[in-house]
């Protein structure tokens, strides 16, 4: 029996928000096939998993989820990719350009600090 895991763009929304980058013109770019093997699968979980980690905890103040926030960033813009589980790795074998992801990540990070500034300053 094959279990099939289709990438989940609800839980990577933010990166296809408008102030992040237009991939609308890219998408059909992505590979159309279903993640059939099981270390793909685990892989598209891990990705899954930290787009929602930088999701989740990008605004945090506690110490525990702006460890978590740090640990998932470092391992998105890290250079080792002499790994089966690096972030480079993961997302070729998954059929996506690192780089692009990378540069979506910042510039939603950075969308999303600037929002929160600008509520701050709204709110004095």
């Amino acid at each position: 029996m094959s279990h099939q895991t289709q990438w989940d763009k609800k839980q990577t929304a933010f990166l296809f928000q408008e102030e992040s980058v237009d991939v609308h013109p890219y998408l059909h770019t992505l590979p159309r096939k279903e993640f059939a093997d099981p270390e793909i699968q685990l892989m598209l979980v891990v990705f899954e998993d930290a787009l929602r980690c930088l999701d989740k905890y990008a605004l945090a103040s506690d110490r525990k989820s702006k460890a978590l926030f740090h640990e998932t960033e470092n391992w998105v813009f890290s250079t080792n990719d002499d790994w089966v589980f690096s972030f480079s790795s993961v997302c070729e074998a998954l059929g996506f350009n690192p780089q692009y992801i990378r540069k979506a990540v910042l510039q939603w990070n950075t969308s999303k600090l600037k929002t929160q500034r600008t509520a701050r300053q709204r709110s004095l």
